[in-house]
């Protein structure tokens, strides 16, 4: 079985880089005491998910993804660098062939970057016919991710980065906020129509954030945002192709800061 690390021999103790270990060197565990292990029939599938979180905050190596693990999902989580904005990357029990997890709730924190890296490491084109396999235990503190295309294995060992009480509360009040709170607006859009309108914002110089006005009635959806040679505002009807679903109880209306890349 081949072994993959991400750094050199220098960086072995950076926390959440991928380190490697021989089969002699590295202590076979129980199947009793692995906390959690999944099996999924396509890397691409996930490594897709994970380049979504990982676009959230822009290219970063030291990216770090809060993970938690129940009997019925997993959940990735990515904060941006204000600590006011999260995002949620959730996969249900039932997209694994394989799912097993031994307690009710796990949490544990990894290099998002390294992640995707190991992922990806036999390539774009046989990525949706590559087997993948993820395991973790606390003992070890290890996130392995076993990948297999044609009869060819090969295992990236993750360090995990320790997730004290109080940095995994916090990561979980955000989401149950979102989840308890009444929910006001909802739509599903088409990202690419979504990605234009948003160029055109970016490259209005001066402005720092961006305005979304959602509403049952007209402009329905509105983006603006106010820059050194005035305002930019772009509408989209409640029948425009950019909406696969919208719902809307009221207007409501919310300010974002912009960020550097879209």
């Amino acid at each position: 079985m081949a072994h993959w690390r991400s750094d050199n021999d220098d960086d072995d103790d950076r926390a959440g880089r991928g380190a490697a270990s021989s089969d002699d060197e590295r202590e076979e565990l129980p199947v009793e005491n692995l906390e959690f292990s999944c099996r999924m029939d396509s890397a691409k599938e996930l490594h897709s998910l994970l380049s979504c979180l990982a676009n959230f905050k822009g290219p970063k190596k030291d990216q770090i993804a809060l993970v938690e693990v129940t009997p019925s999902e997993i959940v990735f989580m990515v904060k941006a660098r204000s600590k006011h904005t999260q995002v949620t990357g959730t996969i249900p029990q039932a997209i694994f062939s394989a799912f097993r997890c031994s307690q009710d709730k796990g949490s544990f924190s990894i290099n998002l970057g390294t992640l995707m890296e190991c992922l990806g490491i036999f390539g774009p084109m046989v990525a949706a016919s590559t087997t993948v396999t993820m395991e973790y235990t606390s003992a070890r503190a290890k996130f392995e991710v076993t990948l297999e295309e044609a009869g060819i294995f090969t295992t990236c060992c993750l360090c995990t980065i320790e997730t004290d009480k109080y940095t995994s509360k916090s990561w979980s009040q955000m989401t149950t906020a979102f989840k308890t709170s009444t929910e006001v607006c909802k739509a599903l859009i088409v990202s690419e129509n979504l990605k234009e309108a948003l160029y055109e914002l970016h490259d209005l110089q001066g402005a720092t954030e961006v305005k979304v006005i959602m509403s049952p009635e007209a402009p329905f959806f509105q983006l603006s945002s106010c820059g050194n040679l005035g305002t930019l505002e772009i509408e989209f009807g409640k029948s425009s192709e950019l909406f696969v679903l919208f719902e809307c109880a009221g207007a409501h209306e919310v300010s974002l800061e912009r960020g550097r890349k879209l």
